[in-house]
């Protein structure tokens, strides 16, 4: 068996996203016989030190999994593709275009189609030079971002014996702009059209497929070779790390620490409140809101493996995500590195959809799950667990959960890789 892959995210580049196909593939090779896989992806330009909020920097961590990939096929972009920023429309924490300027807004969407359109045009050209496309049995695109749907739809229509997997680690085609989503649906429907089967990463999203495309959920998780051993907690350690978006209510959360802290049921000096990653300005509003400040440390956008050590020392790991009618989500990909450090977890869930599967399997993993548009029952459950974890911290020293083994382990990356392996040999 042999397979391509085509991602954008992926090693050595640190980001949640590029762990998610450097880990299917290592255990894809490791776990099975498969004779090859290589992967196409683009250049990165890595910077030695930080010059904005989103360093571009290599995963010394993930680095190690290289090894499992058999050629690795990077395309160089010229200056004029390197970014996807020209206008300045997306800032530190937003997921879509936020300006109020038409005209920008306008000239933003026609920049970006533009950039993804030639980095297609230059990844099939680059394909057809370098890569004999014909020895694969299986070609395997992961969005996104876009280019990468289109050159394996393109790719499956030049070679019709390929197996194609189109991958979908987020939703494509969010609905913000009514106006255009019906064309951008039938835009989409017509691209995966040829595709053999579909992955996405949740079983909410909206991938346009047709009735007779199969589609499977493949979720992402965690590595158990990278766990850390945990660590005693000189304090108690209330820990975020990752991107903040705007999206994202923490309200509850450091309401619930003031109150504890002024009714006398936490003492200040024990408490420490951690944030490392690229969106300290979003983080800090809630620190200053509550005038926290004396407990708030920021670690910036630090390594991954400091990231882990941060959270194997954490009393509570907070986790922010969003639960709306357009747009559902259970664990985002942070949330499996928390289980991986078997500690308690708070979930913060913003949204306007009553309905949550995050809150109603959070106790599975142990933790506490708070839904702003559940606020008024699920304030106290947030604060008593907050308290809880303290007073047990306050007594030994350190915070225990009880969690379900078996549903973690789900989220292996061992035992994920063994459910695409098997989905590839049905295909096949």
């Amino acid at each position: 068996m042999k397979i391509l892959v085509i991602s954008e995210q992926i090693v050595p580049y640190q980001s949640v996203a590029s762990i998610r196909w450097t880990k299917i593939i290592k255990y894809l090779k490791k776990k099975n016989q498969i004779e090859q896989i290589d992967v196409v992806t683009l250049k990165k330009e890595f910077e030695k030190s930080k010059k904005n909020a989103y360093w571009i920097r290599e995963d010394e961590l993930l680095k190690k999994d290289a090894i499992w990939i058999d050629h690795y096929y990077a395309v160089s972009l010229p200056f004029s593709l390197k970014s996807n920023s020209v206008f300045g429309w997306i800032k530190a924490g937003a997921k879509k275009i936020i300006t109020k300027d038409p005209i920008r807004k306008r000239c933003s969407n026609v920049v970006d189609l533009y950039r993804q359109k030639k980095i297609e045009e230059l990844v099939l050209q680059y394909i057809q030079k370098e890569i004999q496309i014909e020895i694969y049995d299986f070609l395997i695109t992961s969005y996104g971002p876009d280019w990468t749907v289109f050159v394996g739809s393109k790719l499956k229509q030049a070679h019709p014996d390929l197996c194609w997997i189109a991958d979908f680690r987020d939703q494509w085609y969010r609905e913000w702009n009514p106006k255009n989503y019906g064309r951008l649906k039938r835009k989409a429907q017509k691209v995966i059209a040829p595709a053999d089967g579909l992955f996405r990463v949740n079983p909410y999203l909206e991938l346009f497929e047709s009735p007779m495309q199969p589609v499977f959920t493949i979720t992402n998780g965690f590595d158990p070779q990278e766990a850390m051993q945990s660590e005693s907690c000189d304090r108690f350690r209330i820990l975020y790390t990752g991107t903040i978006y705007t999206t994202d209510d923490f309200d509850a959360l450091f309401r619930c620490i003031k109150e504890l802290i002024e009714g006398n049921e936490m003492d200040q000096n024990d408490v420490v409140i951690e944030y490392a990653g690229p969106t300290l300005s979003l983080f800090y509003s809630y620190i200053q809101q509550y005038r926290l400040e004396n407990l708030f440390v920021n670690y910036d956008f630090i390594a991954r493996k400091e990231s882990l050590e941060l959270q194997s020392r954490a009393s509570i790991l907070v986790m922010a995500g969003w639960n709306s009618k357009k747009e559902k989500i259970v664990w985002s990909g942070k949330m499996y590195e928390y289980m991986m450090a078997r500690k308690p977890i708070v979930y913060l869930m913003a949204g306007d959809e009553q309905q949550c599967e995050a809150a109603d399997q959070i106790h599975r993993l142990g933790g506490v799950c708070y839904q702003t548009i559940h606020s008024e029952t699920s304030y106290l459950p947030l604060k008593q667990y907050i308290l809880e974890k303290y007073v047990e911290w306050k007594q030994s020293g350190k915070v225990t959960i009880t969690r379900e083994e078996e549903y973690v382990d789900e989220f292996s990356y061992p035992n994920i890789a063994k459910k695409v392996y098997k989905i590839l040999n049905a295909l096949k």
